[in-house]
């Protein structure tokens, strides 16, 4: 038997995130497997609990820290695919073809959370 280490990174498959369409009723459950699913990717927590205030430093830590930039630029080219159908598309789309992509999941989950 093997130990796993807590700290180590899983990698999942595009395929294997959730997709989300941009139905109301769907995005519960579409949340609760994102967010569980980008847990077992190792995404830093902070890319689900943006705030707005919390931007500029977000920016500044892009130009400083090279993994983080990777990193982030990972989560997002996800979160474009997992909502490329629907309407979830227009509600995020703006957001993630700009230097702005950061509170895209963000603004979702505002959104949804009503």
């Amino acid at each position: 038997m093997t130990a796993i280490d807590a700290n180590e990174t899983l990698r999942v498959k595009l395929s294997e995130y959730p997709t989300f369409s941009g139905k109301g009723n769907e995005w519960h459950s579409f949340k609760e497997q994102f967010e569980a699913t980008c847990d077992a990717a190792s995404f830093d927590e902070n890319l689900l609990t943006f705030e707005e205030s919390e931007e500029q430093d977000h920016l500044d830590r892009r130009d400083d820290d090279e993994e983080y930039d990777a990193l982030v630029t990972k989560f997002y080219m996800v979160l474009k695919f997992i909502t490329e159908k629907g309407t979830a598309k227009s509600k995020s789309g703006h957001l993630l073809r700009t230097k702005t992509e950061f509170p895209a999941y963000s603004y979702l989950k505002r959104y949804y959370d009503q």
